[in-house]
């Protein structure tokens, strides 16, 4: 019943120079009732001649209070029980996605009822928080047993090592940016750097460890 059709093209940058040339000529001279609306996240590889004739509209990631919102929201509706925390951690993971973030709720809702921040955890294969706080208590006090205990739990339980890597880093930068940190900012930006380089590791679970274990062994006092 719309007085117009609308076409969206998703990923448009992967057309080719043909197909950007055949859309061209319509682009030039669209039919009154017809809108196109060209989706990509890579504008940069679009051509100058479909640049100039389209109007950029920029779509920034959601705020994650917004996006705790809508969950409650679609929460209420639905009749989901879910408690704060697993919508904290589920807004923390959607990175600004709004679908990310629903799919993720109705995939844990679909698991278990009520959708916990256990649940969360476990559907996205992370690590508890309590876990990642344990590695950090290990590396300020120098504990390598603990250290290698707390990694060796976690890997039993199926948590992968790059993505220990990746919760471990983003809690260390928030702590070096915070001042809380007890290792020195130079044994920290190191540490950051090399957990960076773990997913892309031959040996993830061993790298992970090495690096750790090496951080440890760099921040002890010299006799």
């Amino acid at each position: 019943n719309s007085k117009y059709k609308v076409y969206i093209i998703d990923e448009v940058h992967m057309l080719t120079p043909e197909s950007f040339n055949a859309l061209l000529k319509t682009l030039e001279e669209p039919p009154q009732h017809v809108i196109f609306i060209l989706a990509t996240t890579e504008a940069h590889k679009l051509p100058e001649t479909i640049i100039s004739r389209t109007q950029r509209f920029n779509f920034k990631p959601v705020d994650k209070d917004k996006t705790i919102n809508h969950l409650k929201s679609i929460a209420d509706k639905e009749k989901i029980s879910v408690d704060e925390d697993a919508l904290d951690l589920i807004a923390d993971h959607s990175r600004g996605s709004l679908r990310d973030a629903l799919s993720i709720l109705d995939q844990v809702r679909n698991m278990s009822s009520p959708v916990t921040s256990q649940g969360v955890l476990d559907l996205l294969g992370l690590a508890s928080t309590d876990s990642i706080n344990s590695i950090v208590n290990s590396l300020e006090n120098r504990d390598m047993p603990s250290l290698v205990t707390v990694i060796k739990s976690m890997m039993d339980q199926g948590i992968e090592a790059p993505t220990i890597a990746k919760q471990l880093g983003l809690r260390i930068r928030a702590d070096l940016l915070d001042n809380k940190s007890l290792l020195n900012p130079e044994t920290t930006i190191e540490l950051l750097r090399q957990l960076i380089e773990i997913p892309a590791s031959v040996e993830p679970a061993i790298a992970l460890e090495n690096v750790l274990l090496s951080t440890i062994i760099k921040s002890q006092p010299v006799n």
